[in-house]
């Protein structure tokens, strides 16, 4: 098996990174795209079983907020809070969306999904990335199968996750519903 590494000098935010990554894959004849964060708090042995999943659906999320579905056990209770409350209450209170995950990075995607969704179309550039990614999956009436993993805390690297950025995933989340609002599920 051989590996691919897009790699960029100018660093233009996580959307930005996901779509090239989506595209060099769709362009290369990929039928199924794995997103994952390369930080292991993705275990790589979900990969089997995202893929004897996928045949049967557009999406599958690894899912922190299913049953079976966890957490690192150094996550401090607000950290837990805070991302509970924005999957549980807030992205499904403004979207109306279903998935429990909606912030989730783990997925695996068909191809022809992604080629739906058209990329061009996603303007999110931050984490809230996910939230666009689940909601068009959602309006497009994707088949999304949510399977339990447990997310560990990063082994390298660190969060650039601040207030800064939780703030514009809050107010981009009415930006998402009123940019898609033409979309029919």
């Amino acid at each position: 098996m051989s590996y691919q590494h897009l790699t960029k000098q100018i660093i233009c935010g996580l959307g930005t990174a996901y779509i090239e990554g989506f595209k060099w894959a769709l362009n290369y004849g990929a039928d199924y795209i794995i997103q994952m964060d390369a930080d292991f708090s993705h275990s790589p042995n979900y990969l089997i079983h995202f893929l004897s999943k996928i045949p049967d659906n557009d999406v599958v999320v690894g899912s922190r907020y299913v049953s079976g579905g966890s957490v690192d056990e150094g996550w401090s209770g607000w950290r837990w809070f805070l991302s509970w409350w924005a999957n549980s209450i807030w992205v499904r209170l403004i979207l109306w969306t279903k998935t429990k995950d909606a912030t989730a990075g783990f997925k695996c995607w068909q191809k022809n999904a992604l080629e739906r969704i058209g990329l061009d179309r996603v303007k999110s550039n931050g984490y809230v990335f996910q939230v666009e990614m689940c909601y068009l999956s959602e309006r497009l009436g994707f088949q999304i199968l949510e399977i339990p993993i447990h997310f560990e805390d990063r082994r390298i690297g660190q969060s650039k996750m601040n207030m800064r950025v939780k703030l514009e995933a809050a107010i981009r989340a009415f930006e998402i519903r009123w940019r898609h609002r033409q979309i029919e599920s």
